[in-house]
């Protein structure tokens, strides 16, 4: 498998996150706990990825991915 077939669902779960954070209800701020719920959230629902060899950390809105894929 090439470095760019493996990184596409990584991308399209990060994109999903991403869309999530840029779209949110005016009325509900979101946090970096929500942020980091979300990406865990895509992870789980993707095949592909071993979510629970990936951390997911959020700080300030800014997504830390640590762990092997």
């Amino acid at each position: 498998m090439t470095k760019s077939a493996k990184e596409s669902p990584l991308s399209a779960a990060l994109l999903a996150a991403m869309l999530a954070v840029a779209a949110p209800v005016a009325a509900d701020p979101v946090t970096d706990s929500s942020i980091t719920s979300w990406v865990y959230e895509a992870f789980r629902h993707d095949p592909i990825l071993p979510a629970s060899e990936i951390s997911v950390s959020t700080k300030d809105g800014v997504v830390t991915l640590t762990g092997r894929v």
